[in-house]
């Protein structure tokens, strides 16, 4: 593994870069190095003449959705403009259900650095996502027999996990044996357990290795590979006089989401069929967003009741629930907090209100993170929408 000796100065904290082909998982992966004490920078746009001081530095290169070719030069360029021999670490975050042009991304980043092979663990145990005989398992289920089916983008039709990876050349090799010949190659070993984690990331060995994968993985190597401990406490979260939910998942967890939150009397703004073409309509229902907004409501707004499952159909919807969520913030009092679930919702926005160098101000062990921007302070809570959100974030009252 790619991985530079520590030990010389044990006072010294380690140096990591990490490529991240979303938002979330570039906020999660920060949200597990917070936790260490450790000081993130995350960009959504990367300087090659800014010197970056943190320890940390996470860059969402926002590839998950470009065709393959696009994503190698895409990360190609920026891994190439980077000098990744400062860093005692080089990471390439990755999906944990393999969503994305993976293979061509993880080519990219070791044509960069001149390395020859990969060991890439999407699993994560920790929220019971598996990896077992060459095999995706989420809990019990193949995960082709999951809500994991229906994702409009990347439906997961298939458990094998050489199936799953979506440009796979012939690299990926599954399996256990981390000891045989992986050169050339991108090896996912079988991981159905911590145990199994820990075991493989302490029998890993060689400089020549790039390191991909999801969170559970990365958090494995800061433990038993750089031997760093935690450091930082999970404080109990305080909620902002006002706290807005922008949902941009169709997932069952964003369901649960909407249902706890109308019991909590927040008003709830579902976007109209109609209002997705239709700016009249639209804006219609704008008005009676920003209504209860300036009468000092909290809201959560997301999309319409009806499942939609045509691509370009979502994507107007994200774009409609971001110009909603950008009102939003520009009408609402300092201090305010909102809670973003999906993410490419999250990037989008981010985008939109052009925050493209960001901070971790409070993370959870979930892997949800409280942002700050430098040029607002309006801070946004992040997640994928597969996950849940912490109890004491739709609990409080």
């Amino acid at each position: 593994m790619h991985i530079k000796n520590n030990t010389e100065n044990i006072f010294k904290m380690p140096k990591i870069f990490v490529l991240a082909d979303d938002l979330t998982g570039a906020a999660e992966i920060g949200g597990v190095a917070f936790q260490f004490g450790l000081n993130i920078r995350i960009l959504l746009e990367h300087d090659i003449n800014t010197i970056y001081r943190e320890e940390v530095i996470i860059i969402d290169t926002n590839t998950r959705s470009l065709n393959p070719d696009q994503a190698f030069r895409k990360v190609y360029e920026i891994a190439a403009s980077c000098n990744l021999k400062a860093y005692d670490l080089v990471y390439k975050k990755v999906d944990s259900i393999l969503r994305g042009p993976i293979e061509s991304e993880i080519r990219a980043l070791l044509a960069a650095m001149k390395l020859n092979s990969a060991v890439l663990v999407p699993a994560n145990p920790s929220r019971n996502r598996i990896i077992r005989n060459g095999k995706y398992y989420v809990g019990d289920f193949p995960i082709n027999r999951t809500e994991f089916r229906h994702d409009p983008e990347f439906p997961r039709l298939s458990e094998n996990v050489d199936e799953l990876v979506m440009d796979n050349s012939g690299l990926i090799l599954t399996g256990s044996d981390v000891e045989h010949d992986i050169r050339r190659k991108i090896l996912v070993p079988d991981i159905a357990s911590e145990d199994d984690m820990r075991s493989f990331v302490t029998r890993i060995q060689g400089k020549d290795v790039l390191a991909a994968g999801a969170s559970d993985f990365f958090r494995s190597i800061l433990i038993f590979k750089m031997k760093l401990n935690r450091q930082k406490e999970i404080i109990p979260f305080q909620k902002a006089i006002f706290n807005h939910f922008i949902i941009g998942s169709q997932s069952e967890s964003s369901k649960h989401t909407l249902t706890l939150l109308t019991q909590k009397k927040y008003s709830e703004f579902r976007l109209p069929l109609l209002a997705i073409d239709n700016d009249t309509d639209f804006n219609e229902w704008l008005v009676r967003v920003m209504k209860d907004l300036d009468d000092n409501r909290q809201i959560v707004v997301s999309g319409p009741v009806e499942r939609v499952e045509d691509l370009s159909g979502i994507k107007e919807i994200l774009c409609k629930l971001v110009r909603v969520a950008k009102l939003m913030v520009e009408r609402s009092p300092k201090g305010s907090q909102f809670f973003i679930e999906g993410g490419e919702t999250a990037s989008l926005f981010c985008r939109t209100m052009r925050w493209t160098d960001l901070q971790i101000h409070h993370a959870w062990k979930e892997g949800v993170v409280l942002l700050a921007n430098k040029d607002s302070d309006i801070r946004i809570a992040i997640k994928p929408g597969s996950y849940s959100w912490p109890k004491e974030i739709l609990n409080d009252n």
